[in-house]
This record gives C-alpha cells, structure tokens and sequence, in this order.
C-alpha cells in the first residue's frame, strides 16, 4: 500500500512540475489585432496547446494585437484582459475557457457555500 501511495504521490508531482513548465515556456508572439478566437487558435498552434472554448463565449470579441515574449499564461492573460473570460490549465496540454463569474464558489465565504 505504501508503494503505491509513493507512485501516486510522485505522479501527482511529475504532472503539477511539467503544467508549471509547460505554463512558464518563452513564446515569441507577433499577432495582429484580430478575433479572439483567431489569436487563442495562434496561440494553441504555436505551443501545441489544447485551448477549449464554447465559440459562443468568444463570438464577437477582439484580441489586441500581441507582439511579446511571454509565457503561455502570460500571454493568455493578455489576450483574454477586460473579455469576462478566465482561463484555467486542466493539464500540462489542455487549457479551458470560461466565463470568470462562473464556478465564483471559490470567493465565498464558508457558511455561504454550505448554503448551496
């Protein structure tokens, strides 16, 4: 059993250290001003990310144009600045969309989430 908990344990491990690597790669970026979408596409190409999104959610929205070394994260949270939108790492190559009020549990207090 102990075995197993340390194999568990150092996979847990190995996964969190390459996300954060993968999260602190340099990019070079040089994308127009263009849609939302066309630059978080650009960006999951580039890095060989998986960046998920409800097309819906990004409809209509622009992207400044982004001309940087950056990392992975850094660069999405220039993208997705004043858009409503938050991103959230799932894995080392999969990163999701979401509106940022939603899942905001996480900014109540104790007693209002025993409420729900």
């Amino acid at each position: 059993m102990r075995l197993s908990v340390r194999c568990v344990s150092a996979l847990i491990v190995t996964v969190l250290a390459w996300t954060l690597a993968t999260a602190q790669v340099i990019l070079r970026l040089d994308l127009p001003a263009q849609p939302l979408a066309d630059s978080l596409r650009a960006v999951a190409s580039q890095t060989n990310i998986n960046i998920l999104f409800d097309a819906p959610l990004v409809a209509g929205r622009r992207a400044p144009a982004l001309k940087a070394q950056l990392t992975v994260e850094a660069a999405l949270t220039r993208l997705l600045t004043g858009t409503g939108i938050k991103h959230e790492f799932l894995n080392e190559s999969t990163v999701v969309l979401a509106p940022a009020d939603s899942g905001s549990k996480g900014n109540l207090s104790d007693t209002q989430r025993r409420s729900l």
